[in-house]
């Protein structure tokens, strides 16, 4: 259970902190390697660098824009299983289990590394102890939410539920 809180969680803070990474293009090698002469070279100012490409360097042309429509498609975003459930629940905590739920991810998705509790309670403006507590009432209130929903869907499926019938 705590796996899956924690998946909707990341799912949901990489929607909302992320989302140019899911349209990220990466550039031709030529000009990944190019970037950096140029750059050096207007810090030099007095020496020249330059740098000459050859065929083997670039990524195959494409010659019509199918090709190229193609080529993108590869860097589309995957499809993040459970995002419309975690747009739904999560905003439903109270305004500081969703701060404290949402801050490591936050950090993490920021920093690109991981954060520690006081790292991210220091981020808070708040005592350890409360980012503590905080999240894990939030956490708490996910997983009784998914529960309800869990034994709902079950309760559906084996169509035990009593229908309402007049008196």
């Amino acid at each position: 259970m705590k796996a899956q809180i924690e998946h909707l969680i990341d799912t949901y803070a990489t929607h909302l902190f992320a989302p140019a990474v899911a349209r990220y293009f990466a550039p031709y090698r030529s000009e990944s390697l190019a970037t950096p002469c140029s750059k050096q070279r207007s810090c030099l100012q007095g020496q020249q660098l330059d740098a000459t490409f050859s065929a083997a360097h670039q990524r195959p042309s494409h010659g019509s824009a199918v090709d190229k429509m193609l080529y993108s498609m590869a860097y589309l975003p995957k499809a993040r299983n459970g995002l419309p459930f975690a747009k739904w629940l999560i905003p439903q905590l109270k305004t500081q289990q969703l701060a404290a739920v949402m801050a490591a991810s936050r950090l993490r998705i920021a920093n690109k590394h991981s954060v520690t509790e006081a790292q991210v309670a220091d981020y808070l403006k708040v005592p350890r102890k409360s980012y503590i507590l905080r999240r894990e009432a939030g956490v708490a209130c996910l997983k009784k939410q998914i529960i309800r929903l869990e034994e709902y869907d079950r309760l559906v499926r084996e169509k035990k539920y009593f229908a309402i019938t007049k008196a």
